[in-house]
């Protein structure tokens, strides 16, 4: 039942990882969404989560079906690799929905300690790990595992303060619960591993955690992030705005239906000019820094204009906008 439930956890976890990927590789053929920061960074998180499910899966198969317990040099860098991009690449996607270069700060901290954590890792895996991660010089096993949770901890601290400020700057509930699931998530993770990483240095697995049936928290995370990924990307700011601007198209002058509808319902609902400009720099997927760049104002004015909008057309995210402009749309036809 335990390795049943380990192996089906691992499929469907890659299957929605997969499903993003494609996902977000549908939308980015349109141009408009090719440069969009955002976007890409989701998608290189969903990307990382899909490799970093399938190398565990083949540590599951190569052990279980195989009974190959060693993992040679290789693919204890990859392992490394993997996780600690895994963390960076989560926190990119949060910087990039802050949408503030306030927090500019802090990222540049998770990459220094990226990069510290990856070189360290590497360094102790090529030059004094075995093939089943022990280490067999008792003050380095010692000095490692200190260190570990040092990172451990440092990189939990960072996604908390990041998913903090991510949930208190975000007026869309979808990307609030998000931003606090997938957070949640990786820092259970960041602690399961830790605990795993530092029994296997000091030999107390054995060959194996899995052969001790020590709960394996790596399946069931993926496949939660990778859930609640596709959730964000199908409903939150790809495919609904990408297949939303091919519904309302017409035969003839796209744009100028387009700007009629919008104009439409910015009479109907009272929007100033701005909120009008703003409306429609939403409705064709630019960020609020692009929205910023473009009307020469301020990240927290784009943000005030856009919460604006949303209370006067009684919407809560831009697929909601999306919808009603497609609506009003059909109501013309």
């Amino acid at each position: 039942m335990y390795r049943d439930t380990i192996f089906i956890f691992y499929i469907v976890a890659i299957f929605l990882s997969l499903l993003c990927i494609a996902l977000i590789t549908v939308v980015l053929v349109n141009r408009t969404y090719r440069r969009n920061k955002l976007y890409l960074s989701t998608r290189n998180f969903a990307v990382t989560i899909t490799l970093t499910g399938i190398l565990y899966f083949i540590f599951y198969y190569r052990e279980v079906v195989q009974s190959e317990f060693e993992l040679v040099m290789p693919y204890r860098i990859v392992d490394y690799t993997l996780c600690c991009t895994l963390f960076l690449a989560w926190m990119l996607l949060i910087y990039r929905m802050l949408d503030d270069d306030k927090y500019k700060g802090i990222f540049i901290f998770a990459w220094i300690l990226f990069i510290c954590r990856l070189g360290a890792s590497l360094v102790i895996a090529m030059g004094f790990m075995g093939d089943y991660y022990e280490i067999a010089d008792d003050r380095v096993c010692i000095i490692w595992s200190a260190t570990e949770v040092v990172f451990n901890v440092a990189t939990i601290c960072l996604i908390a303060l990041y998913a903090i400020y991510g949930v208190r700057e975000s007026i869309n509930r979808l990307r609030k619960k998000y931003i606090e699931l997938c957070s949640a998530l990786l820092i259970v993770w960041s602690v399961v591993q830790c605990i795993v990483d530092v029994g296997l240095f000091f030999g107390r697995f054995g060959v194996s955690a899995w052969a001790l049936e020590f709960p394996d928290f790596t399946g069931p995370i993926m496949f939660l992030c990778s859930l609640a990924t596709f959730v964000f990307v199908f409903k939150e700011d790809f495919s609904p705005l990408f297949f939303a601007k091919r519904e309302t198209e017409p035969a003839g002058d796209g744009k100028e239906e387009i700007a009629c509808l919008l104009d439409i319902i910015a009479e109907n609902h009272k929007l100033t000019v701005r909120e009008r400009e703003v409306m429609e720099l939403v409705y064709e997927g630019y960020t609020n820094p692009d929205i910023g760049s473009m009307l020469y104002i301020s990240i927290n004015t784009v943000k005030k204009h856009t919460h604006n909008l949303y209370e006067k057309l009684d919407v809560k995210s831009r697929i909601e906008l999306a919808h009603l402009v497609n609506a009003q749309g059909n109501k013309r036809q």
